[in-house]
């Protein structure tokens, strides 16, 4: 199941305190599901480009919160103004509860502050390995890889900071949320779902065709258990191997994570053979193959070597994956390995006292 925007998503607040790391903004109240994800997108303005920012997220429900990324104003080659960042909590239940959000700076006077929760669900408990990124630029529209999905199902969470102020921000393909303070900053945040395992990019675009000073940072957040199954393709090897005795099985997947099946047989053995059976490393007669193997997945392209098999023999092969979201299909492929070496011999022949060499191949 992907992950969605719950309706109880408060709007946008914002306000001017002290960066002091007492004053605070503070959200409408809002009554969140049990075990929802609370993402708070936080922008800011700062007095200059060395004006590094720290910003703390709390609510009345006391909830655990940690900063997942954030851009400072004097991060990157460019130098840039203005601060961006991203936190997030669990809703441990479904209460009424107000977000507020607090910032210490360099510079300790009332500067603009603006956030925006998102109350997110069916995403995955843990979020292990969930990636991040950030960046700055002074390009007015920019589409910069955010980060590379870790799975499917997913969805990436930005927030980005014009210390320009150039106007209202739009995006092509992110839904975003925007405000606009003449002469301070202009910000959005927006989202996008993650359809499979890639590079995933964003559009931000500041108003008007002017330089603007972007500071970005972008989440991902992984779908729950029971997300779409992972999905194999491009099975690998085919045709006379280069070996022997050894084959290297493999595949593009679409979510890395989990563990990467392989066995090989007799293409008899393999027809009809299920994901169950190539993961107990067993044939279509639910005996043992030739020969098997697993790995862990930790990219789109994984792959299990086999050993043991025999030489100038014709085989079949089959793969499959299985994570937190079940068993991928499974997908064959058929292979020869290579003939062995024949060493050539030094044979001797003819009559006692006259030696004759014979090369035999």
């Amino acid at each position: 199941m992907a992950v969605s925007i719950d309706a109880s998503t408060p709007v946008r607040f914002t306000g001017t305190p002290a960066h002091n790391g007492v004053a605070v903004i503070t959200s409408a109240s809002f009554t969140p599901p049990a075990g929802a994800m609370l993402v708070v997108c936080v922008n800011s303005d700062t007095l200059n480009i060395v004006d590094t920012q720290t910003s703390v997220v709390s609510d009345t429900q006391g909830e655990s919160w940690s900063q997942r990324a954030a851009r400072q104003p004097n991060e990157g080659s460019s130098g840039l103004g203005g601060f961006s960042a991203i936190h997030v909590a669990i809703a441990t239940a479904s209460v009424a509860r107000t977000v507020s959000v607090s910032l210490t700076g360099v510079d300790t006077s009332t500067r603009r502050v603006s956030a925006k929760v998102y109350v997110l669900t069916s995403q995955h408990a843990t979020q292990t390995g969930a990636a991040n990124g950030e960046g700055s630029s002074t390009t007015n529209s920019i589409t910069p890889a955010l980060f590379t999905s870790t799975n499917a199902d997913g969805l990436a969470i930005v927030c980005d900071t014009d210390w320009q102020a150039n106007g209202t921000f739009t995006s092509s393909d992110l839904t975003v949320d925007t405000a606009h303070y003449a002469g301070e900053i202009s910000v959005m945040s927006g989202y996008k779902t993650i359809s499979s395992v890639a590079s995933i990019s964003g559009n931000m675009d500041a108003s008007g065709a002017g330089a603007a000073e972007h500071a970005w940072c972008a989440i991902e957040v992984i779908a729950a258990a029971g997300g779409s199954a992972p999905t194999l393709s491009s099975a690998t090897p085919s045709g006379t191997l280069g070996t022997t005795t050894t084959a290297t099985l493999g595949a593009t997947t679409n979510q890395t994570s989990g563990t990467f099946y392989g066995v090989v047989d007799t293409a008899g053995n393999i027809s009809g053979i299920t994901a169950a059976q190539v993961k107990a490393g067993q044939n279509n007669g639910s005996v043992s193959a030739v020969a098997a193997a697993n790995s862990a997945v930790s990219t789109s392209s994984p792959a299990a070597a086999v050993s043991g098999l025999t030489a100038a023999t014709a085989y079949s092969y089959a793969v499959v994956q299985n994570n937190t979201n079940g068993d991928s299909n499974v997908l064959t492929g058929t292979f020869t390995t290579a003939s062995a070496a024949v060493n050539p011999q030094i044979r001797n022949y003819g009559p006692k006292g006259f030696v004759s060499t014979l090369l035999t191949m």
